[in-house]
């Protein structure tokens, strides 16, 4: 393979991470984002195990992009092609190699060809071990070599053709090109989402463009990327010259398959394919909250109707040229958990027997790994056991649970079954019905886990746990109800009621069996699982006092939307009738004078009330003066516009980065435009033009660029990063190296003064802000003025870390991890004070939820404790800009608590509409009250 390399022009440097590239090969401009890759590399290179199943790389396993990479789940696509996967192997589109690496460590020979260098050297990395493994960077369409393949895989790469390679048929060209590549007989294998997936259907995003629908509705373009259904997948490999096919379906889709289904699977009687589907589902990390339906409550009437194959949310494709493309396959379906500990890791192969009935057959997928020490639990691996069909007790409950205005009652029926399950597997182990504690073997017997059969028998399947102490019917009934209601995502509204808690289910159902539980067993129960999972699956679920609390039913997002267009509609009426209160008070002022007769003479006739009244009095005869005076116009372009501000938040424009080459790039290095609304545009603007300028801790001269090249102004840094020195020097008239955090740091100016002296997110990273500020103060001349922009502590991303115990630092942002000091308003406003100043101009810049660093904290949280961070009315402002000066200058003083908030609505006000009264006047004509008037009266007449 080497030499076949050399002769086709590519050459390896030195070095265990060197891939095979030609001379002044350019990378393609592919990435998962800087930061990411780099994180990835490292890694890696700091792993000392890089196999499959490293423990190591496991660890690194944090975010979707790490899991993409680095998971072993992703091998789980090629395992069902093993007897195929053999000979010499080309991979286009290696990534950052978790595909390449399972290849690798099946023994066959693998060219794995990736057109990002940065991505190849990672794969390289990847497999640094594997002396059969071989790296190329190029692209596809520049790749020439002398040999030929036995399998060629396009895992994810097929729907990037047309972005590529010119032309209008540019997948049909490339899958042609591949075929030169082939053997004879050679196998092509392709994973690809379908463009009419389930999920996308229900609303999930187009993977490549993050749209919804976008590829339902055909929005693709020429030169983007491109996915396709079944039937025109089909047509484009028969044109392309590969007639033979076999399609297999991974899910939740290819790229973390859980369980892969073989087009038998959905023609066989005796096999429960939903039951298999709805396992995964929601498993997909990339499912928005916003769902059109349940895929788990959808998927049964799909398979029932015959068209789970087109609709399955990703393809599996094997083609050959001719002949058969697999051979002696018996396998109808695959099920994987590989998110276990490597010793607990297992294949399950469903196939079918001679005599039309399905077997499973079990392998275990890290054969070598050591078993964990001790615990609580016993591992028993089956080889092979009959396959049981039937309806499992998990489906039972979520036929119950998912149909409006379920009770507990309804659920009792079902739980009842359960109970009896159970006693009759303990009592068939030799248990007695009458004895609290049962066999240790049915550990795992759970709802999930228990199958009626078509006679009505609870089967037990699935059993491979025996738990190493008693095992108590409460505690495996609570379990097993516990990790029920984890399995349903989507719960219907309770009748008893909508907001019944999981805790408040699971007990109430353990009462109608008679076993009350109380919190402390809850509490022992939930450690006992925690120990466990961290054995199986070393994962720890911390939340899980929380997950318990919190309501099993969720307003589905689209009703919510729904009912946010009636709000809108009702308050365009609203203000329509607003407008029509207005002239009717206007027509009606002499029947209102009447009425404040009729209460002077009330007055008159109270003497203890008097002089209350007569104030009263007095404030209502202004009220109605003021709304007979007014015309209230209200145009329906305000209504309509006012309704749509309502879901429109005010975005703040980011800074844009200065380099395209992010590694010569400061941490605080940025390009902004001065009309823009972020902060360092603020300050460029109230620092003014034409004055001389102390700019105190500059950075690398992102703001001072500005001052001096728009501003005009004459600017003297301060600084102490070197790298921040040299950057920001050609910007000014000079840089003095200083540390803020001395006391005599402003002796290095002696004898100047500056119009201006400007500290942009600077106090927050300084142990004494306040000395230093008091320092600044020394510095300024006659007419000088402190500007200075703050961090807020009181946004509500900060209140997001904190009710969410997670006190997130980063590297920017609110939370940067170089922030000594946290300012509220109040803290400003003594800080200013304490310095002999005082404010005199201050602006907020605002970031919604959606913008800020925090923003998946927000999403995680209950729309109670949201509601509660967006009382505060500045819980949106993210940072402070204000200019101070010395409390005895000429300008007034202003407070920043006297601001409007740009954007912040309370969420526990009431609406602007109030119904209105009808009263019958002694005109005989009727009159309409509007809401705030009628306020008015009741204060007068409680």
């Amino acid at each position: 393979m080497i030499n076949e390399l050399i002769k086709s022009g590519f050459e390896k440097a030195s070095g265990e991470n060197a891939v095979w590239e030609r001379p002044d090969y350019n990378s393609i401009p592919y990435s998962d984002g800087d930061d990411v890759e780099s994180r990835l590399a490292l890694a890696v290179q700091s792993s000392q195990d890089v196999s499959l199943h490293s423990e190591e790389l496991s660890r690194h396993c944090i975010d979707w992009p790490s899991r993409y990479h680095l998971s072993p789940t992703r091998a789980n696509l090629m395992r069902p092609l093993k007897e195929i996967l053999a000979g010499r192997i080309l991979e286009i589109g290696a990534g950052c190699g978790a595909i390449t690496r399972y290849l690798g460590e099946l023994g066959v020979e693998v060219v794995a060809l990736e057109g990002s260098k940065r991505r190849a050297q990672i794969a390289r990395s990847r497999t640094r071990d594997l002396k059969n493994v071989e790296v190329v960077a190029s692209r596809f369409q520049d790749f020439t070599i002398g040999i030929q393949f036995d399998v060629i895989t396009l895992i994810g790469v097929l729907e990037y053709a047309s972005i590529f390679a010119a032309g209008p048929n540019a997948a049909q060209a490339m899958i042609r090109q591949i075929s030169k590549l082939l053997k004879p007989g050679g196998a092509l294998v392709i994973a690809i989402e379908n463009r009419l997936g389930l999920k996308y259907l229900a609303g999930a995003y187009e993977d490549h463009v993050w749209k919804p629908m976008f590829g339902i509705e055909d929005k693709y373009v020429d030169n983007g990327p491109r996915t396709y259904g079944k039937e025109e997948l089909t047509q484009l490999l028969h044109s392309a010259g590969f007639p033979k096919t076999d399609f297999l379906y991974p899910f939740p889709d290819y790229k973390m398959p859980l369980a892969i289904l073989e087009d038998a699977a959905f023609h066989t009687a005796e096999f429960n394919t939903a039951a298999l589907i709805t396992q995964t589902v929601d498993s997909d990390e990339n499912l928005p909250e916003a769902m059109a339906f349940s895929q788990r409550l959808a998927w049964p009437m799909i398979i029932r109707n015959q068209l789970a194959p087109d609709l399955s949310n990703s393809f599996l494709v094997v083609a050959r040229e001719n002949g058969s493309v697999r051979k002696n396959n018996r396998a109808i379906a695959h099920y994987y958990s590989t998110g276990r500990r490597n010793h607990f890791k297992k294949e399950a192969s469903f196939l079918k027997t001679a005599g039309s009935q399905v077997q499973i057959e079990y392998e275990k997928i890290c054969p070598d790994a050591p078993s964990p020490a001790g615990g609580p639990l016993t591992h028993v691996f089956p080889t092979t056991v009959e396959y049981t069909s039937g309806t499992s007790l998990l489906a039972l409950f979520e036929g119950v649970l998912s149909k409006d205005n379920w009770t507990v009652k309804d659920a009792g029926r079902i739980v009842r079954l359960y109970a009896d399950a159970v006693d009759r597997f303990s009592h068939e182990l030799g248990c007695p019905r009458s004895d609290d504690v049962i066999a240790s073997s049915l550990y795992d017997a759970t709802p999930e886990n228990i199958i009626l059969a078509a006679d009505g028998k609870p089967v037990l399947i699935d059993q491979e746990w025996i738990y190493n102490a008693p095992l108590t019917r409460k505690f495996l009934l609570f379990r097993g109800l516990l990790w029920m209601t984890g399995k349903i995502s989507q719960f219907a509204a309770c009748e008893d009621d909508p907001n019944l808690t999981r805790k408040q289910f699971i007990t109430q159902l353990l009462a109608l069996l008679d076993y009350p539980i109380d919190d402390e067993s809850i509490k022992s129960y939930l450690e006992i699982e925690r120990n466990i999972s961290i054995l199986v699956n070393s994962r720890d679920f911390k939340e899980i006092d929380y997950w318990l609390m919190m309501p099993l039913y969720r307003q589905h997002p689209l009703q919510r939307t729904t009912e946010l267009i009636d709000q809108v509609k009702h308050l365009s009426s609203a203000y329509t009738l607003k407008a029509e209160y207005a002239e009717i008070l206007e027509a009606r002022n002499v029947t209102m004078k009447e009425q404040l007769e009729n209460l002077q003479m009330f007055v008159d006739k109270n003497d203890m009330e008097t002089k209350t009244l007569r104030s009263l009095i007095a404030a209502h005869k202004q009220t109605i003066k003021s709304l007979s005076e007014r015309k209230v116009e209200v145009p329906k372009e305000s209504i309509m516009s006012n309704a749509a501000d309502l879901s429109t938040p005010n975005l703040q424009d980011p800074p844009q980065v200065v380099s395209e080459n992010d590694s010569a790039r400061h941490k605080y290095e940025y390009s902004f435009d001065i009309n823009g609304k972020i902060a360092p545009a603020r300050v460029a603007r109230v620092v003014g033009t034409g004055r001389d300028v102390l700019e105190v801790g500059s950075g690398p001269g992102s703001i001072t660029r500005v001052l001096t090249e728009v501003g005009k102004n004459s600017v003297t840094a301060l600084e102490i990063d070197p790298e921040a020195i040299e950057k920001v020097r050609p910007h000014c008239k000079q840089v003095l190296s200083c540390d803020l955090n001395q006391a005599d740091w402003h002796e290095i100016l002696a004898g100047n003064e500056f119009d201006i002296v400007l500290a942009a997110d600077v106090l927050e990273h300084l142990y004494d802000p306040l000395q230093a500020l008091k320092s600044m103060v020394t510095l300024l001349n006659g007419s000088g003025r402190i500007v200075l922009s703050l961090p807020h502590a009181s946004h509500l991303g900060i209140g997001c870390c904190l009710l969410s115990n997670n006190f997130r630092y980063g590297e920017w942002g609110l939370l940067d991890k170089t922030h000594i000091r946290f300012f509220s308003l109040q803290n400003i406003h003594n800080l200013i004070e304490a310095a002999g100043l005082k404010i005199i101009h201050a602006e907020f810049v605002i970031t919604p939820p959606s913008n800020m660093e925090f923003a998946d904290l927000w999403n995680a949280m209950d729309s109670n404790k949201q509601k509660a961070l967006l009382s505060n009315p500045f819980s949106l402002v993210y940072q402070v800009v204000l200019k101070a000066a010395p409390i005895d200058a000429e300008e007034p003083a202003i407070s920043l608590f006297d601001i409007p908030v740009e954007g912040w609505k309370d969420p526990y006000a009431p609406p602007e509409y109030v119904r209105g009264y009808k009263w019958n006047s002694r005109m005989g004509k009727t009159i309409r009250f509007p809401g705030r008037v009628l306020r008015t009266l009741s204060r007068l007449f409680p």
